[in-house]
Formats: structure tokens, sequence, C-alpha cells
């Protein structure tokens, strides 16, 4: 895939680099902002960060809304998948936090607090397939659900560490609307014991999501198109793993 990297302020880039405004000095320990935006370009950069989430969101939510939890093997792979994606949720949230400078610093305290959250929500997911009766190795990654996390670290490393924010106000989103509901729908299919990671998140999300809002009250307007796009790409990716763990499963 080709990215355009964008401009995030008047910082040129040292010899080897490119040297337009926003260049990543990879070279560098952490990534370096800009000029801090004015009250009103705040608030047009977090209503396009609003807007793309609803965009991104509804058909996730269709998607989600279609897929046969019931189903044994289908509801295994989604784990799988889920699995395969959140383990690097903690390695993501420990780069961008890295990235962030002092200019960024109530970013960077989000972001550790949002590491404190998802600890150990990995092996929730192993649990649950053990309840089902599976193991991980059933269920290889699809091409789909490694491109869902890859393109992260890509972002982090060489865009914006705030981009992190795009997938995961897409994942808690979904949480916070379906999780409970599908909890209760797995629960009652394959019994509570292979619920609990969505049981978690059902219950935690939703508070989540309107803080990330909060949070990026502040972001400029370079950030707020990579956040926008990392939206928009994750909800693209997610939807396809949820359509081929369908086709495999026969639905």
């Amino acid at each position: 895939m080709d990215y355009e990297r964008p401009t995030l302020g008047g910082h040129p880039g040292p010899a080897g680099l490119d040297s337009h405004p926003g260049a990543v000095d990879n070279h560098s320990d952490s990534w370096s902002p800009m000029t801090a935006p004015s009250a009103h370009s705040s608030s047009v950069t977090a209503g396009r960060i609003r807007l793309a989430y609803d965009e991104a969101l509804g058909p996730v939510l269709s998607a989600g809304n279609a897929f046969p939890c019931r189903s044994r093997v289908a509801y295994g792979d989604w784990l799988a998948q889920t699995y395969h994606y959140v383990f690097h949720t903690s390695r993501l949230i420990a780069l961008a936090a890295s990235r962030c400078d002092a200019h960024h610093d109530a970013f960077h305290r989000r972001l550790v607090e949002y590491l404190g959250e998802e600890k150990d929500h990995d092996l929730l997911l192993l649990d649950d397939l053990a309840a089902l009766g599976y193991s991980l190795d059933e269920f290889p990654e699809d091409p789909l659900t490694a491109a869902f996390w890859q393109v992260d670290y890509y972002r982090v490393e060489h865009q914006t560490p705030l981009a992190l924010f795009g997938r995961s106000l897409l994942l808690e989103g979904a949480a916070a609307e379906r999780g409970s509901l599908m909890a209760e729908v797995v629960a009652d299919a394959h019994g509570e014991k292979a619920a609990s990671f969505l049981r978690v998140h059902g219950e935690e999300d939703p508070g989540h999501v309107e803080r990330a809002f909060a949070t990026l009250e502040g972001v400029e307007e370079a950030e707020a198109t990579v956040i926008a796009a990392a939206l928009t790409q994750s909800g693209v990716l997610y939807r396809g793993m949820l359509d081929n763990i369908r086709r495999r499963a026969g639905h």
C-alpha cells in the first residue's frame, strides 16, 4: 500500500530524510510536534474525526449484526482472529506512548492509562477459545487480520503515534454498542465461560469512547487526517476479516 506522509508542522528532517515539513526523523526517540492549534481548528479537526468514526462504525455494526456468532466454528474463528490482533495491542500502545514528546504529554498519559486497561485481554480470548473446545493453532491468522495490526505499526512509526486512536475508537465504539448484546447471545449459545472477552469489553468500553474524543480535542489538522484515515481503513479491514470468517464457516 502507498501512503502519503502528512505535513505535521515546520520541522525539517535531517540530511538523508525527506526535507519537506513534517518529515519523520527516524533517528529521534520521540515524534516532534508542531504548533498549538487554535480553538476553532480544534473544533474542526475533532468534528472530522467524529465524522470518520460515524461513517466507519455503522458498516462494522451492520456486519456484526449479520455475523453468525451462534455458530461454534465461526465464533471460534472470530476469537482466534481477535487474539491475533489483540496480541499486538499492548505493544502498539507502548510504542505510541514512547513516540509522544513533551508537547503531547496528555496523549502520552492517556496511552499509558490505556495500556493498563488492555492488560491480559489476549488471555481472555484464549480462555474463551478453550471453553469452546478449540486451541489457537486450529485457526490460522487471516491475511486481513494481519493487515489490521501491521498497518498500525507503520502509522505510529512513520505518520503520528496518535494514529492508534483510529483503530481503538472503532473497536471500542463497536464494543460499546454491541459488546454486551453479543455476550448474551454467545453465553446462551456456547456458555458463559466462552463470553468473557465480550463481557469485559461490553462493560468497560462505553466510557472509553467519549474519553478518547475528549483527549483528541486538541489535535492538529494533519493529525486528524491520519486518525480519520486510520478509522476508515480499520473499518474496511475489519469487515473484510468478518466476511472471510463467515465464508470459512459456510455462512
